[in-house]
């Protein structure tokens, strides 16, 4: 019984896909239909994967115990307006009085600093810092060394560079790199090292394209700043939110903040990060989620459509097998049979074309997009489900044919 089930099973899939060879033109543009509601849904999930791996790689750099003050108030920066407010007194004074504080890093950054050696020029990020800079952050070197407490003593002009630089400057071989001297700002320094690739973008910013810099040369070479800096990492032991306050206080304090003036100085947590993410998460679900339903509803009232004209032209055979014995539930699973197998065949269209939409994202765009095992089981879960759907009501109408009618139609 069981052998005689299977045999009828294969028998049906082998009608269903003669069925589906003799209406190319019918089977072409379902297929189109659902492969590009499939190519959107794919994308979401893939978006969604990749944000959410994204953001947790990037709350993990950033560090779940540590901030950063910037220079300016809320207001100035997101005007781009920058004025620097902190000192390395300010920075002294977070680590010797705020309870918990185990590191305190400063940072000045020398925005769009032309690098250029030989007919080659880029313009990066320059970051200067100290040494606990890599390890504060977990960059390591890939390539050569960082700078030394030496260097940073005596003004060295030291560089560690970025793969981004590398690839657009030594033709992505680090090792051509270590031990050349490059101009940046027009300033001669040394490259010392290579830091390893990280291959994460955080908006519109490349993380691998910097250069680190002792903070002592940049600030007397390249800025010819006396005391204030861009920016400083802290870490705290124990509750974030509340060192967060006492940084709050300490600050306005020593910069003579009273009453309801506003700060002149933003901080921001890995939090901030995380929340990036989830909004370019949301705009993506939002776009592809109406695009990719109005797809498949376009695909599978077109496939419903397609199968209603072809029960009609179909007529005559589907009166032949009834009049040899075939019951309404056999009519009906061979034209649902069909309309699965072509959604699932557009479901496999719409995955490769989502595979290349992918690369073509992360080759021009800082979106971030990950494919999992779970895209597959997903789109063929959905590609069922619009087959059956689109599919029931011709595959009724069929079996509801009288066959003495069906086969004088």
């Amino acid at each position: 019984m069981a052998k005689l089930f299977k045999i009828y099973k294969l028998r049906l899939f082998n009608q269903a896909l003669k069925a589906i060879i003799s209406y190319p033109l019918r089977s072409f543009f379902c297929l189109i239909g659902i492969s590009l509601g499939i190519l959107s849904i794919t994308l979401i999930i893939a978006s969604i994967e990749g944000a959410n791996k994204k953001a947790l790689q990037l709350f993990s750099d950033f560090g779940p115990d540590a901030i950063l003050i910037f220079s300016g108030s809320e207001q100035l920066r997101s005007a781009r307006i920058r004025i620097n407010t902190l000192t390395f007194d300010d920075m002294e004074a977070i680590r010797n009085h705020i309870i918990g504080c185990y590191e305190t890093i400063p940072m000045i950054p020398v925005r769009n600093m032309t690098v250029a050696y030989g007919d080659k020029k880029w313009r990066t990020l320059g970051i200067g810092s100290t040494t606990e800079y890599f390890t504060s952050w977990g960059w390591r070197i890939s390539d050569g060394n960082s700078f030394s407490e030496e260097d940073i003593e005596e003004f060295n002009n030291v560089a560690v560079i970025g793969q981004e630089i590398v690839k657009q400057v030594f033709n992505g071989d680090p090792q051509s790199a270590i031990g050349k001297t490059i101009l940046l700002n027009n300033k001669p320094f040394y490259i010392a090292g290579v830091l390893k690739e990280r291959g994460i973008s955080f908006g519109s910013m490349v993380l691998d394209d910097r250069i680190i810099m002792p903070i002592t040369t940049v600030m007397r070479e390249l800025l010819n700043e006396r005391k204030y800096i861009g920016a400083i990492r802290a870490r705290f032991y124990g509750d974030l939110n509340s060192r967060i306050e006492d940084v709050v206080s300490l600050l306005r304090e020593r910069h003579g903040l009273k009453g309801e003036m506003p700060n002149d100085f933003t901080i921001r947590t890995a939090e901030d990060a995380k929340q990036f993410l989830l909004v370019l998460q949301g705009t993506l679900v939002l776009f592809l989620g109406i695009t990719g339903s109005i797809s498949l509803v376009v695909g599978g009232f077109v496939m419903a459509n397609l199968f209603m004209i072809s029960v009609q032209e179909r007529s005559s055979e589907i009166g032949i097998r009834r009049a040899f014995g075939a019951k309404k539930n056999h009519i009906i699973t061979q034209i649902l049979l069909e309309c699965v197998i072509i959604a699932l065949a557009g479901s496999l269209i719409g995955l490769i074309l989502s595979f290349i939409a992918g690369k073509l994202i992360l080759a021009y765009t800082t979106i971030p997009i990950s494919f999992s095992y779970k895209v597959f089981w997903i789109t063929a879960l959905v590609a069922t489900i619009v087959g059956v759907i689109s599919g029931l009501y011709p595959a009724k109408r069929a079996a509801s044919l009288n066959p003495v009618e069906a086969l004088f139609a």
